[in-house]
């Protein structure tokens, strides 16, 4: 592995420096980001408890290009999401010293986590013609990658296992159905994190296929859109559907002005019908997943029915004692970075350890990895991204604000989803690098506009 590892790294890496040679280090940073999700997530080198994977290597040598550009210029002004960002890595080392004491390689994990996707995503897209420029290479990963899925879904077999061996198990099985197919995976470990990645991937496609449709890009970018949501039928995630139609829903939201109030109602009454019809609506997604309906557990002395469904809804009950002696600053990395965690409270006591192998609610298990204070960080620092592109999509018309609405959706849409999963780097990379996209379109129209006031000054 280490060898495929290195090979996998030289190949991508070597990409990543011809790009800058050629089209600029910020196209060079975009390929990095955009060719290195091709690799298998478990194609990693550890360095003790410390993963190291392609994707991470990539983007350091795509980094390490930009910074060694004659044409580049370091200095950029730091808004909201940068410095939510920056709290939040200073919470993370705050937690992991206080329970497991100062360690130099929880400095590499938090660059590796948090500070790597982010600036690779801030300085990658600085402008729209920054993202047209990556367009085609974004667009064609994705269609890739939904080819990927769909010989995964109707082959019955995972390619990458072949070809980089079998993925870790990771207490989920080797081969999933639903529905009669395959759910695939591609070279994530779960089809839910397959799903996210093509989420985050559909702004791309449909902004190069409205470019195309204007004569601004190529014409197989029209199809891309299509054939990135049959990569995401593939995956048979119920929760990448739901990112996928929040996003949606909130991109119409921005962009389609004269129905805004008719959308707002029938959101209002898909809401009172859901709650009104809770019990059916369980039950249809029961069915869905093949759940099995008769499995009951006892919590508190009482049998309840439990399922892979139910047991999201159970989650704030069975954690809320672990929750309050999280308090500010949470347990650490250590306790939280394996499943079932080891932090021995809660209510661990009442409830049988098989329903507690997962925290499928990333929100949840971040307040226990780095406690209050981590969890409003993190939350502040996707509201701000999301408020931007929001912003953004209302302020400019044509392929452009409608990139910036899909963007805005698609952060809203993954973190309404992430109350059903946990965030692994599977996706949680692309998450961080879509959140530094659209800090880096910010740090643009802000730019732009400080511009324009100022000639409007000297003209006057």
């Amino acid at each position: 592995m280490s060898a495929l590892w290195l090979v996998c790294c030289v190949a991508l890496g070597a990409i990543v420096v011809r790009s800058a040679w050629k089209r600029g280090p910020r196209y060079a940073l975009g390929c990095a980001m955009a060719w290195s999700v091709l690799v298998p997530v478990w194609v990693e080198w550890r360095i003790g408890a410390l993963p190291i994977d392609v994707r991470i290597v990539t983007c350091i040598i795509g980094l390490s290009a930009y910074c060694l550009h004659p044409s580049v210029r370091l200095r950029s002004r730091l808004v909201g999401a940068d410095w939510a960002l920056i709290a939040l890595g200073v919470v993370h080392l705050v937690s992991d010293a206080k329970n497991s004491g100062f360690r130099f390689s929880d400095v590499l994990r938090i660059y590796g986590e948090w500070a790597v996707p982010y600036l690779t995503g801030r300085l990658a897209v600085q402008s729209f013609p920054d993202a047209r420029a990556l367009v085609p290479v974004m667009s064609g990963v994705c269609v890739a990658l939904a080819v990927w899925a769909a010989t995964e879904s109707i082959a019955g077999v995972n390619p990458a296992n072949a070809v980089f061996g079998a993925r870790p198990r990771d207490l989920t099985p080797m081969i999933d159905t639903r529905l009669g197919l395959k759910r695939a995976e591609g070279p994530t470990r779960n089809a839910i994190y397959l799903g996210m990645l093509f989420v985050m991937l559909l702004p791309w496609t449909v902004y190069g296929a409205t470019l195309a449709l204007s004569g601004a890009a190529r014409v197989w970018l029209l199809a891309a859109p299509i054939v990135a949501l049959v990569g995401l039928f593939c995956t048979v995630s119920r929760s990448a559907f739901l990112a996928c139609i929040v996003s949606l829903y909130l991109t119409a939201l921005l962009r389609w002005r004269r129905a805004r109030w008719s959308l707002l109602a029938a959101a209002a009454l898909v809401v009172a019908g859901v709650m009104w019809q809770r019990e059916a609506v369980i039950d249809a997604l029961h069915r869905w997943a093949g759940d099995d309906q008769g499995k009951l557990v006892t919590i508190d002395g009482k049998k309840v029915a439990y399922s892979g469904t139910v047991h999201r809804l159970m989650l704030p009950s069975l954690y809320r004692n672990a929750m309050a002696k999280a308090g500010w600053l949470g347990f650490g990395t250590d306790l939280t970075s394996t499943f079932p965690l080891k932090i021995g409270v809660g209510d661990k006591s009442s409830a049988p350890s098989s329903i507690l192998k997962f925290v499928d609610n990333a929100f949840i298990l971040l307040q226990l990895r780095f406690g209050y204070l981590g969890v409003a960080c993190f939350c502040l620092f996707l509201a701000s991204t999301a408020w931007y592109m929001g912003r953004a999509a209302t302020r400019f018309a044509g392929p452009d604000g409608l990139f910036c609405g899909l963007l805005c959706g698609v952060i809203v849409g993954v973190a309404v989803a992430l109350l059903t999963v946990w965030l692994p780097q599977d996706f949680g990379f692309w998450l961080i690098c879509t959140a530094g996209i659209a800090t880096g379109l910010e740090v643009f129209f802000r730019d732009a506009e400080a511009a324009t006031a100022q000639g409007a000054l000297v003209r006057a």
